[in-house]
């Protein structure tokens, strides 16, 4: 309640590390019902650092809920990337699965994408490699796919067969920047 941003936003940050149930109360509260929506993301990223199960599924009906204010859902999804753990890569998954193709659909598939390629783990450059490889995607999201697939970890060699298979120019752009990243023989190989 103090009349200062900065003041707020250091009392949400330093929430974050006292790792408490009362904290994540707090914090909860915060990050659910403050008008204040730059406080709401500091508290986000807080609820991040507490490392708790209660945080994690906060993060977890933000990320999922249409009605949190846009930038708190990025945060949400973003922190939740920043967590390896098979339960935050099936919640990503499934929460990609849910949302619509078009436009703003595909912004915020976009964004949970990039958070699951840096994980780096959970078997996820593989299932982003596939999301790539699918044409009911668009072309800017199979090659977006691509590219966190790379992010993630995703074998030179691996992707090296895939170009073949591929016949969007723009698609082929991305594969291509994946496998000059890659610094695999087979990818070299490939690109020469």
């Amino acid at each position: 309640n103090d009349p200062a941003a900065s003041v707020r936003e250091q009392a949400v940050f330093w929430l974050g590390q006292v790792r408490t149930d009362r904290a994540a109360s707090a914090l909860e509260d915060i990050v659910t019902s403050s008008r204040d929506v730059d406080l709401r993301t500091k508290a986000v990223h807080a609820l991040h650092e507490t490392n708790s199960p209660r945080a994690a599924a906060v993060l977890r009906r933000l990320a999922e809920s249409e009605q949190t204010p846009e930038r708190v859902r990025e945060q949400a999804i973003f922190w939740l990337g920043q967590r390896r753990s098979q339960e935050n890569a099936d919640f990503l998954r499934g929460l990609y699965a849910k949302l619509p193709r078009g436009s703003d659909g595909d912004d915020w598939r976009k964004k949970v994408m990039f958070s699951l390629s840096q994980m780096r783990c959970c078997n996820n450059a593989a299932w982003l490699l596939g999301l790539g490889l699918d044409n009911a995607n668009s072309a800017e999201v199979r090659g977006h796919a691509l590219w966190t697939a790379g992010q993630a970890g995703i074998a030179g060699s691996e992707v090296a067969g895939v170009y073949d298979r591929l016949t969007d120019a723009e698609v082929k752009e991305k594969l291509i920047w994946v496998m000059s990243e890659s610094r695999d023989r087979v990818a070299t190989d490939k690109l020469i």
